[in-house]
């Protein structure tokens, strides 16, 4: 009878289509598992890799979890937590390599994996905004500090913000939930109205409003709870 392992078979079949066909051709845990294998060399980890994508909701989620975290999950070992945090990194070295020239972000794509990294791992709630040229790159980011429970984000201070930079033809808002509920509040529509009719003033666009969880970026623009109004009601 053979020594070889029954999934080692099925890991290099991974591999081979991974050369194949890049991520494109791999669901997301496939690709976890392919990642795992390099640090779990003797074992099947698919099961790992389901559970990971179960708990922490996205591959997102799983890359962007903190080390005690992952620690707290059967099968993973600091090794192991090492390897995942350091896909984290170095995609975020890459990014920040962008930064001196102004990363494109021209797409909600590039947009939620920026949104990603700079939220992943905050446990307090604060905004972000990104102010963008006329071709869709980065000119500043600010920050604006809240608490767990509100952000203190007045679209009169935002407004100052971007006029004193020149030539701002957009911009992005975006806040975090860190206990993850993905639906806008009320105040958080009331903010993205005021703004938008703020910004439209001085033809600039309010390009979209982003709530930021552990795994997600929702767009409240673009959802069933934003009815854009001629004028806003305040």
């Amino acid at each position: 009878m053979s020594d070889i392992p029954d999934y080692y078979g099925h890991r290099q079949r991974l591999k081979e289509r991974f050369l194949r066909t890049g991520e494109s051709g791999m669901s997301d845990h496939e690709l976890l598992e392919l990642l795992l294998c390099y640090a779990i060399p003797r074992k099947d980890v698919k099961p790992l890799a389901k559970g990971l994508l179960r708990k922490f909701h996205s591959l997102q989620g799983v890359l962007m979890a903190d080390t005690k975290e992952l620690l707290l999950i059967k099968g993973i070992s600091t090794h192991t937590a090492i390897l995942l945090q350091l896909g984290r990194s170095v995609f975020s070295r890459c990014l920040q390599h962008d930064l001196d020239l102004g990363p494109l972000l021209d797409t909600n794509l590039s947009l939620t994996l920026y949104l990603q990294l700079q939220f992943g791992n905050s446990r307090k709630e604060q905004a972000i905004l990104l102010l963008l040229n006329s071709k869709n790159r980065l000119v500043e980011k600010l920050t604006f500090p809240g608490n767990k429970d509100l952000v203190f984000c007045d679209p009169q201070e935002i407004l100052q913000s971007v006029l004193f930079h020149r030539n701002i033809a957009s911009v992005v808002l975006a806040h975090n939930h860190p206990q993850g509920s993905e639906i806008p509040s009320p105040n958080d529509i009331a903010v993205t109205r005021k703004l938008q009719f703020l910004l439209k003033e001085v033809n600039i666009t309010l390009k979209e409003h982003f709530i930021v969880t552990r795994s997600k970026c929702i767009p409240i623009m673009d959802s069933q709870f934003f009815q854009p109004l001629e004028m806003p009601d305040f």
